[in-house]
């Protein structure tokens, strides 16, 4: 430890990088999320690919469940069942019907809005609001009007 650092310096330095480290797990995860489910949604019905889809939103989840709201909260980890449902019969019968299998990928697709849905709530991926001008020339644009120029008398000065 550095010897100028205090303690609560070092806590906010240590609570920065985990909060780094975690937003750049779930960027990955979330990734992961997106690729598989333009794979799912653009190819012949495959049981593997749709597990695999629901195995990356259930990570997806896991990784960002302390975020939530409540109430979001228990409607996300009904769709959770649903689909820990599904996924176990295909898992275990090793055989998909159409129909569960189309199931699947809706309860997928429902999560993976519900999940993107809560997160945003809390601002997690934009924000939205006037940013703060950068650089001396943003902010002399925000006065474009001369302010020696009488709007009534502009051009007899």
């Amino acid at each position: 430890m550095i010897p100028s650092q205090s303690g609560k310096d070092l806590r906010k330095e240590v609570e920065s990088h985990s909060s780094a480290l975690t937003n750049i797990r779930i960027s990955e995860i979330k990734k992961v999320v997106w690729m598989i489910g333009f794979q799912v949604m653009s190819s012949r019905p495959n049981p593997m690919l749709r597990l695999e889809f629901f195995a990356a939103i259930l990570e997806y989840f896991l990784e960002t469940k302390d975020i939530y709201d409540s109430d979001d909260l228990g409607k996300i980890e009904t769709k959770v069942k649903e689909g820990n449902r599904i996924s176990a019969l295909l898992r275990v019968k090793q055989t998909a019907n159409p129909k569960n299998m189309e199931n699947l990928i809706q309860v997928c697709l429902a999560l993976q809005y519900m999940i993107n849905t809560a997160l945003q709530k809390k601002g997690y991926f934009f924000r939205m609001g006037k940013r703060d001008p950068k650089g001396i020339d943003a902010a002399l644009n925000m006065f474009k009007n001369d302010v020696w120029e009488d709007e009534d008398n502009a051009g007899t000065a």
